[in-house]
Parts: C-alpha cells; structure tokens; sequence
C-alpha cells in the first residue's frame, strides 16, 4: 500500500471527502530542506528491553499509575519547573535499553499485565465484541479485560476517573476517560488531540486495547483502535471526533503500513506516526516530514527484520524515536499468538510488564503530549541558505554593526546515528572564532527554527551548532551529544580549543543544557541559555557558571500557574557563587527567541522577532566573551 511521487488517486478522493468531514487547521507547509543522507557505518541495534525493574513484584493492573501524569512533561518551548511546586518538568532520565521503565520522572502511566496471559470473555459492562472467527489471534485475557467501562467515577490514583469503551461499526473501540484533568501542556484542559491505532492483519483489534486504556486514562485524550487497516475506517474514526485539534495515527503490522503513507497525507490534521514491528511503504520517504514518528522493532522479529526496520529508518526524519526490543512480531499485541506464529500458541509472549509500560509511556501517550510539533519557519530556513549569507546581495542577511565577517553554514550528519540526525552549523571565519556555543532546542520545536539567533551569535565570532534531539526532547534520548560535539574530528570544530566550549539552549532545551552540565561539571565553561530552567537538576554547588536571558513578556507558565516563574528555578538550583541574577530582554517574550509561530499562552511582544533574536544573541555573546577562560 505504498505511496508513489504522488498520492494514488484513492487519496485524492479521500483528502476531498475529509475537507468536507474535518476542519483541517491552518499550518506551515512540510519542510523540504534536509540535507542528503550520506553513506556509512550504522549504529549497532539497541540493546532490547526485557525484563521488568527489581522493584517490580506484581503485574500492574490497567487502573495503576497517576491519572494525570502527563501534565507533568514538556511542551513547545515549554519552561522547566520545579517538581516540589507540582508543576511541569522534563524528564532528565535517560530511557535504558535494559530497564525501559524510567526509575524516576514524571511520567508514569498505566498498562496491562503481560500479553501472555490466555483468552477470556469480555467481563461485564464492555461493549459488544464482533465474531472472532476472522482473527488467527484471537485477544488473552488482559485485552478482553480492558474493555471494561468505569461507569462510577472510581478512585485512581488520587482522583476519581470513570472511563467509557464503546464499540463504534464500522469505525472500531473508542476509549474516552473522565474527570482526568488534562493539562495545558498536554492540550488541555479539553480534549483536543486522538490516537487512531490500526491492527495487523489476523490480530483481533482489541488485543491493543489495552494500550488504548492505558494512554486514554493517562492523557485524558481520545483513543480509537481502528476495526481494521483501511483507509476508510481512518477517516471514520476522525469524523467521530472532528472537532480535535491533532489526531496522531499508528499502527502495528501493515496496519503501521498503511498508517505512515497516510500520516504524511492527511498533515497537518496528523501530526505524528507509531510504528509497532512495521515497514514504510516502499516509495515512502519521511525524512523532510514534520512528523512526530516513533518506530518500535523486535530483535527476534522474523516478519519485520531488525535489518528491514534500521533500513526504513534512513527514510524517517532524522528526530524520530527508533527502539528495539526483546520481541517477536505478534509479541507487540495482547493476543494468544506469540513471538512470530500467526496462531494461538502455548508458548508465551516475550512482552513483560515493564516493555509494556514503555511502550505506552513514549510510543503512545509522548505522541499525544508532544503532537502540536512546532516547525520552523521558510524565514528561519533562509538562514540555512549560504547564498544569502553572503553579505552584499540584495537578499544578504543583515549582520550585526560588530559582526566578526561573514558566516557559513554547513548541515553535518551526526556520525553513528539512527535515524539520521543532524548538527546545523554556523561559523564565523576560522581566524576570528573566540570559542564554541553548543545549542540544544526547545521542546517539540523543530531545530532548525533557531537558525537566526544561532546565525547573530555566528557572526558576533562565536561557532554555534544547534543539535537535533531525538524525540525533540533535549537530553532525554541523547544525553552525551554535547560531549560528542566537544570531542569531534570534523574539521568544521578544528578553530574552537576544548576548553571554549559552553552550552545553553531555550526553554525545555534549557533544561537539558543544565542536566548535561549536571552530569559534566568541567565539561564546559558555561550555561548560557534563553529562557531556560535548571529544575530538575541541581547545580547549587556546581561550579559552572549560569545565565539565563528571558523576555520581560515570556508568560508561557500560562493561566494559574503565573507564579511559576523563571526566577523561582535559579536560586534554588544554580550555586549562588557562580549564578547571575536573571537577564531580561526588555519587551521579548517565549516564542520568538526561535522562529516557528505562535505559542499558546504566551505573550505577544513588543519589539520584532529579528530584533529580539538580535538582542539575545548579543547578550549570549557579551556573556560568553566575560565568562570564557582567557
């Protein structure tokens, strides 16, 4: 069910039927500017998650976790905060191959027990279920399970949930949880987001239903497990709920086939793509998608290889999630076959509680969190244009009056990676380079939207390089690329000594500058960042130094939550010694310290975007020259 140069005529017939169904929000064009992917080495295939934690002496029940932990991760550009203040916080645990459920962190979210478990009726109050004749793997007995309502609000984790499980024709199971509270964070606080998941063939659609309760009681979002892998029965479950902001699609199988040639088609409606044991149709190419994808592979898959998933991945974008685990094929669904039979077996799947619980936590509930996924501007993609940084053409850049000469740009693959991702360099001449700025991105915000204040900080003779992050989520996936650029052989960094390194970066990015300066206390001279926090790592007696410049209109904290300011991270996390009190940038506010549009709650500013990324970047550049040892 591959894609062509073009979508197949079926699609134009479909995209015709959803302009009349579903109100398609207004949204940047798909980037196109990417870079070529170049050959080499790949990376060895992730160590497989496979076993639950030590801790972990009893299966979870689907009810288990905190109902709203979702409201405790990061958004677009979104600010660290405090965790003893019970406010939002980017994870800074790093997920482990060999333990997939984090020790500690915010995000905690229910599942089911392991698929291994035999069949059952569905239990009492769970709508009616279609004939299973048609499935060679029928559901065990914790999907049927799942099916279950919560019809009296019922205590889950300090609130009382109910949950409503209805079985649409034609359409599928929708799981709709209530009395979640949803935060603004995370689309809130109405529903506004879906996970539309399709089935592989033979698998009896509810033996996903419990990762579809799982994330519904999480998120407080919608959920639907689609009848089948048709593209109609897509569109139908979208009507369902046009009224959604974002709508995330996924798929296990072919059902992940067909669920990746539709993604980039029915963009921007769709913001993101899970992939469970999948291929991309084969003239598919997302790798210049603004998509959210994450793609999941058994190490012991025969269906869909190890080597058939790492191949796709060269045509996924180079900020898209790829795992492997400990599985077979059918082990990624809760029925009776197993491992890579396509029929009911006696002999038990690979899928332990705690791959489940991974599975949910970053392959269904993160895609609904991070499904606004901000993409940078055709005005910051101009500046990834050398022609126009050549000063002196009527469509030159303009540079700062103290600009050290003219600046080059160079997209460089990172070596090791997959997917492929990218360091998107700015150098000022060799000759004048007084040092290195490592710069990590905002949450969910497309890299290269910090192509401009990266460009100012060039030409005032700092070389700044911008890391794509895994996920869009600094240092959660990719803890050690600032080390990976320290220590780097590219002749690009040859002008910039190792001891003129800093590191910053904005908002959720911030954050992520700060664990790595956590982690690497001498690593770099400096923290400089741009509406950044240090929570939840503790620099208090960290001897590296801190900056943080914010517009005096950055009210991303957004309603209630006005006391949860930058001010209130510094102090208590940045040694007092090395801390300097926080940088204003007189009438700047969040969002335009990048350039990817509009973000919710914030402010609007009273100078330009060019002049407020101007501004920034000359600070960052006034504080690098102070701090850097001479």
């Amino acid at each position: 069910m591959g894609t062509a140069s073009g979508p197949p005529r079926i699609f134009a017939f479909l995209l015709v039927l959803l302009a009349i169904a579903l109100p398609i929000v207004n949204a940047a064009r798909i980037a196109s500017s990417r870079g070529l992917l170049q050959e080499g080495p790949l990376p060895a295939p992730t160590s497989a998650p496979t076993s639950a934690p030590p801790s972990a002496t009893a299966t979870p029940s689907p009810e288990q976790g905190p109902v709203s932990a979702l409201a405790n991760a990061p958004t677009i550009g979104a600010p660290a905060f405090s965790p003893q203040q019970g406010a939002p916080v980017l994870p800074v645990v790093r997920p482990n191959p060999s333990n997939p459920t984090p020790a500690e962190g915010p995000v905690s979210v229910p599942v089911a027990a392991p698929a291994n478990a035999p069949a059952s009726n569905a239990p009492a109050g769970a709508p009616e279920q279609g004939p299973a004749s048609g499935f060679v793997c029928p559901p065990n007995a914790n999907a049927t399970a799942a099916l279950a309502p919560i019809t009296t609000p019922t205590l889950v984790s300090g609130a009382y949930v109910t949950i409503n499980v209805s079985n649409v024709s034609g359409v599928g199971y929708t799981f709709l949880a209530g009395n979640v509270t949803i935060s603004y964070l995370s689309g809130g606080p109405n529903v506004t987001r879906g996970v539309i998941f399709l089935p592989e063939d033979g698998v009896d659609p509810i033996a996903y239903a419990p990762y579809a309760r799982a994330t519904a009681l999480s998120s407080g979002h919608f959920v639907v497990i689609a009848a089948d892998s048709s593209y109609g029965t897509v569109l139908g479950a979208m009507a369902l709920r046009s009224d959604l902001q974002y709508w995330v699609l996924g798929g296990h199988g072919r059902g992940g086939t067909v669920a990746a040639g539709l993604a980039p088609v029915l963009y921007p409606k769709v913001r993101g793509l899970i992939l469970l044991a999948a291929t991309l149709p084969a003239s598919l190419d997302l790798s210049s998608a603004n998509l959210l994808v994450l793609s999941a592979y058994g190490a012991t898959d025969t269906v869909v290889t190890s080597s058939q998933a790492r191949a796709d991945a060269l045509r996924l974008p180079g900020d898209a999630v790829l795992t492997s685990f400990n599985l077979g094929h059918y082990d990624f669904a809760y029925s009776q076959c197993s491992q890579n039979s396509p029929g009911p077996t006696t002999g038990g799947s690979n899928l332990t509680a705690a791959t489940a619980r991974y599975l949910t936590t970053y392959y269904f509930s993160f895609p609904i969190l991070l499904a606004q996924w901000a993409e940078a501007t055709p005005r910051a993609l101009s500046f990834g244009d050398n022609f126009r940084l050549t000063p002196g053409r009527n469509v030159s850049k303009p540079y700062p009056v103290n600009s050290t000469g003219p600046v080059t740009f160079q997209d460089i693959l990172i070596p090791g990676t997959l997917p492929v991702r990218h360091w998107y360099v700015f150098s000022p001449p060799a000759n004048v380079t007084r040092g290195g700025y490592i710069f990590l991105p905002g949450g969910a915000v497309d890299a290269r939207a910090y192509f401009p204040v990266a460009f100012n900080i060039a030409a005032q003779g700092w070389l700044c390089v911008i890391i794509q992050q895994t996920g869009r989520v600094a240092g959660v996936f990719n803890s050690t690329d600032p080390t990976a650029v320290v220590y780097s052989t590219n002749p690009v960094f040859a002008s910039v000594p190792k001891n003129k390194w800093a590191i910053g970066g904005h908002s959720a990015g911030g954050q992520g500058a700060a664990a790595y300066v956590a982690a690497n206390p001498t690593r770099v001279f400096a923290l400089v960042m741009l509406a950044g926090g240090i929570a939840p790592a503790n620099l208090s007696t960290n001897p590296t130094p801190v900056v943080n410049i914010v517009g005096t209109l950055d009210r991303v904290s957004g309603p209630g939550l006005s006391y949860l300011r930058y001010q209130a991270l510094v102090n208590p996390y940045g040694n007092p010694n090395v801390t300097l009190p926080l940088v204003p940038l007189a009438g700047g506010n969040h969002y335009q310290m990048g350039d990817y549009g509009y973000q919710y709650f914030d402010d609007i500013a009273v100078v330009s975007q060019d002049q407020q990324q101007a501004s920034a970047a000359q600070l960052v550049v006034t504080y690098l020259d102070s701090l850097a040892p001479k």
